[in-house]
């Protein structure tokens, strides 16, 4: 059988029927017909049982959630959805393959679109067929082939595109190997600040302020970045020098722990003190409300970028609202 002509007819067959649905006027109408019609295709039997398609948004290890994305291909058999409806379904990355984008026009601003969108697979289903090419004749469809060496290159494949699209689709899925689902990974997960992965408790919280509603807060990211500089000009220290410096001493239990001796960073730009060189009355009243006189001993610690930092001296001035409220 000649393989090439038999997707030739396949693919002239979805044509008449994307032409068909030129006659929509609604614009997302239209382009929920043409994704049926080439998830349709692919479900006939065109890709192995374990991968499953799916259609609604992606959610990261790093409260990042994609858009609204056409086709996801996901691990049929392993995989789990954290929402799941006929139409929409949310699933986390371990589980998934790739998605695809269904575009009706090739114009610049979908074409912009389709790529911000797609984080593991990039192909339009069109007159041609994008591809990065690197070493001579080496076609680089995985993203760990696409670097900054490889250049993008655009081949007329005509009535051929089809089958490149499906070979793509699939040489994909069956190179990846994913990840066990491990969904205790999104249950509390990092935020991503600026450039930077943030986690711990204090990177989030409330702001209540006298005659005003609670405002959620997160830690602002010239903070994030005034942090890592003063503590990059001040070199790392031992973990448990640093809690004798915050308590007087290690606390009780904590002397064999096998982080003891971690190097970390401490934030203190403003020399506090540690508990034990506080005064006997460090607490202060001021406009009717009890505020603790700022010591080593309510430094938070947070992982940012995998680098333990002890942050002291935080104020409200170094939070931001959450979504601009």
């Amino acid at each position: 059988m000649d393989t090439k002509t038999l997707f030739k007819s396949i693919g002239r067959e979805m044509r008449a029927d994307f032409e068909k649905s030129a006659e929509i006027k609604h614009t997302g109408s239209k382009g929920t017909v043409r994704e049926n019609i080439l998830r349709q295709f692919l479900a006939k039997g065109r890709l192995p049982e374990k991968y499953g398609l799916g259609s609604g948004e992606i959610v990261g290890r790093i409260r990042d959630t994609s858009r609204q994305s056409d086709l996801i291909v996901y691990d049929k058999l392993n995989g789990v959805t954290l929402l799941y409806d006929e139409t929409v379904q949310v699933f986390p990355i371990d589980c998934v393959y790739g998605i695809i984008e269904v575009k009706s026009e090739r114009s610049k601003i979908e074409f912009l679109d389709a790529l911000e969108k797609i984080k593991v697979f990039r192909a339009i289903l069109e007159a041609g067929v994008i591809y990065h090419h690197c070493r001579p004749f080496e076609r680089c469809i995985d993203s760990d082939q696409i670097t900054s060496e490889a250049w993008p290159l655009a081949l007329s494949y005509g009535e051929d595109s089809l089958f490149q699209f499906f070979c793509s689709l699939h040489d994909i899925c069956a190179r990846m190997q994913l990840g066990p689902v491990e969904l205790t990974h999104y249950y509390d997960p990092p935020v991503r600040i600026g450039r930077h992965v943030v986690f711990g408790r204090g990177v989030e919280g409330e702001l209540v302020k006298p005659g005003t509603e609670p405002r959620k807060v997160r830690i602002a990211e010239l903070t994030v970045d005034q942090v890592i500089n003063w503590c990059a000009a001040h070199g790392r220290m031992r973990y448990g020098d640093v809690l004798k410096m915050r308590f007087g001493s290690i606390p009780m239990g904590m002397e064999t722990e096998a982080g003891i001796d971690r190097e970390v960073f401490l934030y203190n730009s403003n020399n506090l003190r540690g508990l034990h060189e506080m005064g006997p009355n460090p607490i202060t009243m001021r406009d009717g409300y009890a505020t603790v006189e700022p010591s080593l001993a309510t430094a938070i610690e947070l992982l940012i970028d995998g680098e333990l930092y002890v942050i002291a001296a935080l104020t409200d001035a170094d939070y931001e609202p959450v979504g601009g409220a």
